[in-house]
């Protein structure tokens, strides 16, 4: 899969690469899981009490497919103290959203197993993709009590 290469600057914000005056382009999932992780999925009422406050994007309104949210609800976490407990919301959230990998064929099976490291959490992506190649990448998701 070739895709537009996204680079993390020294500020920890994601932003498109540039080579030669064109896109800057990979080689696998990267970009899919990076856009999954960092796009802030709308939280349920359950889950942020003001309406005004639970975030999402406006992808999802010219979404024709209802059923369906891009994006993660790790920014739930950016009050949370990094703890096992956290590590494990970041496991569930980040699997919950990137299942679409699997729903539409890319992969048969992604994991997100994260770890505690220096008070950041660690989040390792391994997804087996339908062709029966292996990507596996570590993402750092949390830097102290912010995610980064």
């Amino acid at each position: 899969m070739n895709d537009i290469y996204f680079s993390k600057n020294s500020d920890g914000i994601y932003d498109i690469s540039f080579s030669g005056g064109d896109f800057k382009k990979t080689q696998g999932l990267d970009t899919a899981i990076i856009n999954s992780l960092n796009i802030d999925q709308r939280a349920e009422a359950s889950e942020v009490m003001t309406p005004q406050n639970r975030r999402g994007n406006i992808i999802d309104e010219l979404n024709d497919q209802n059923d369906f949210q891009i994006g993660s609800k790790l920014w739930l976490l950016s009050q949370k103290r990094a703890n096992q407990e956290t590590v494990s919301l970041a496991e569930s959230y980040a699997s919950e959203c990137l299942q679409w990998l699997v729903d539409d064929g890319i992969a048969e099976t992604v994991i997100a197993s994260g770890i505690l490291k220096n008070d950041n959490i660690v989040l390792s992506i391994t997804i087996k993709q339908s062709d029966g190649t292996t990507f596996s990448k570590s993402y750092n998701l949390w830097s102290k009590t912010t995610i980064a």
